[in-house]
C-alpha cells in the first residue's frame, strides 16, 4: 500500500473504504456548527472512486 494512502484511508470489513473529511483543520471558529456538525466523523470512499483507490491501494 502507497505510504500517502495508508496515512488517509482505512480498509473496512465490509469491503468501504473509510476516509476524514475536508476543511476541519484550521479556521473553525468561523465555520457555522451546522457544517462543523457535518464534518464529523468517519465517511466512505464514493463509489465512482473505488476502483482508482483500490488500485493505488495494492500498489
Amino acid at each position: 500500500m502507497r505510504s500517502s494512502i495508508s496515512k488517509r484511508l482505512r480498509l473496512r470489513p465490509s469491503g468501504s473504504i473509510k476516509r476524514g473529511s475536508a476543511g476541519r483543520r484550521h479556521l473553525m471558529t468561523d465555520k457555522p456548527m451546522r457544517r462543523k456538525r457535518r464534518l464529523r466523523g468517519a465517511h466512505s470512499v464514493h463509489y465512482n472512486d473505488m476502483a482508482r483507490i483500490r488500485r493505488a491501494m495494492s500498489a
